[in-house]
């Protein structure tokens, strides 16, 4: 059990508690310095069995701080990141990064992703990236890499705190308009032309594959409140040959459904990036949950 020590001025008194706070008695003055020390100790966590979503996950606290995984420690990809069921921890102080912090480095003991660790209070303040408190310890629970998940992710705007990866990170979406998943919105764009693009890398398009069709699963909130974000009024996708963007051909109508991927088949190409072109509707902002490419030999 780790050891706490409660002192006011310097001298410690007893440790008295009152629904989970220390209560400290006495004629208080000008000046009094209340301290608490405590061990600090790195534990894994598990969730209770009936939270389905974490089954197979474990996170990370050092004493009573959550700690997370972020894509600007981990080379810009935790989503996809197993660490394994056994590993080690070692802390690194990092005084002059995010106002002074304890970094935790988190190593497998045998097979597995190792990751670099920060506070979870801590996450968002180096732009807009990845980022997951719940570990997977099974390889199974993460979803194979594919031509999005791979792919460099932009937009013409995105609305903070949404986030422009939150397009290919595999995450499902339950319904159009869910707000408990990762989301790309363009509020508060209002009946704008926008635009999305994935940048393939080099990988994963030199074996002569080439691309045929594309999903996508429309952010749609009737807000009215806010114009809400709704479906575009049109949209169309685009490849990139050299420096130019060209409208793909032989495409199949595309579609603005909600609650499911609206998917589009076109003549198979080779290209180096792909790009959604979209018109949004006049009063009122859009965005998107899951963008999937499939490619064809």
């Amino acid at each position: 059990k780790p050891a706490v020590e409660l002192a006011v001025n310097g001298k410690p008194v007893t440790i008295e508690l009152d629904k989970g706070y220390a209560v400290i008695r006495r004629q208080w003055s000008k000046g009094d310095v209340v301290t608490l020390d405590m061990d600090m100790p790195v534990r894994r966590v598990v969730a209770h069995s009936k939270v389905k979503a974490n089954v197979g996950r474990f996170a990370v606290e050092r004493g009573p701080i959550v700690y997370c995984a972020e894509g600007a420690d981990n080379d810009g990809k935790v989503l996809r990141k197993v660490p394994g069921p056994d590993v080690s921890f070692q802390l690194m102080p990092q005084p002059d990064l995010l106002g002074g912090i304890v970094q935790i480095k988190m190593t497998p003991k045998e097979t597995g992703d190792p990751l670099t660790l920060i506070p979870y209070y801590a996450w968002c303040h180096r732009g807009a990236n990845e980022m997951a408190v719940w570990l997977p310890a099974d390889p199974k629970l993460v979803p194979p890499p594919t031509i999005a998940s791979e792919a460099r992710a932009s937009a013409s705007f995105c609305f903070p705190p949404d986030s422009i990866v939150a397009m290919n990170d595999q995450v499902e979406p339950p319904n159009s308009a869910d707000l408990e998943v990762p989301r790309h919105t363009f509020w508060n764009h209002l009946g704008t032309k926008e635009w999305l693009q994935y940048d393939f890398a080099a990988t994963t398009m030199n074996n002569g594959a080439k691309v045929g069709s594309v999903e996508v699963y429309w952010f749609h909130l009737d807000d009215a409140a806010n114009q809400g974000c709704w479906i575009p009024e049109w949209w169309r996708v685009m490849y990139r040959d050299g420096d130019t963007w060209k409208p793909v051909t032989g495409a199949s109508p595309y579609g603005t459904g909600i609650d499911k991927y609206n998917r589009v088949t076109f003549d198979p190409i080779e290209t180096d990036g792909l790009r959604i072109e979209l018109q949004l509707r006049e009063g009122h902002s859009g965005g998107v949950l899951e963008w999937r490419v499939h490619g064809e030999k």
